[in-house]
């Protein structure tokens, strides 16, 4: 059934499964969805309720849990994986804490530090004071070119 679902993928871009495979999924996942600010609400209630500093991929999974726990009652206890660290994310980070992103670069993991208490991992704390390797930017109807214009170098 796999290797049919994929060749109609491949052929026709998309796919639908079976009813009964549908129900089956249905009846084991859940899903939900978390804006930017619910996000940044749920990372400021983590850090000033739990005393707990969150990134903003962990924030939205324990908003969506949160979600589900209310519609559906269940109390089943349950484990989020956090997988990412804050400090990867301070500009989302600082600001959902009521902070003003005053500069950038590695400064960012000072002022995190500053307003959380939380240490800086030291693999990105060794980030200071280096220059970066690369600094290309470029805006969104560029890309097409710019990897094009790249491919020819």
């Amino acid at each position: 059934m796999v290797a049919d679902l994929m060749k109609q993928l491949s052929e026709n871009g998309s796919y639908t499964v079976p009813s009964d495979v549908f129900a089956g999924i249905g009846d084991q996942f859940e899903a939900g969805f978390c804006d930017d600010t619910q996000t940044k609400q749920t990372i400021a209630q983590l850090f000033h309720e739990k005393k707990y500093l969150s990134d903003t991929h962990t924030a939205v999974a324990v908003k969506v849990y949160e979600d589900y726990r209310t519609r559906t009652g269940d109390t089943t206890p349950t484990v989020i994986a956090s997988t990412a660290s804050p400090f990867k994310f301070c500009q989302s980070v600082i600001s959902a804490l009521g902070g003003e992103v005053n500069s950038d670069g590695t400064e960012l993991l000072d002022q995190l530090h500053s307003m959380t208490g939380a240490p800086v991992p030291a693999p990105l704390a060794a980030l200071s004071g280096l220059t970066p390797r690369f600094d290309l930017v470029i805006d969104r109807e560029d890309i097409l070119g710019t990897v094009d214009l790249l491919g020819k170098i």
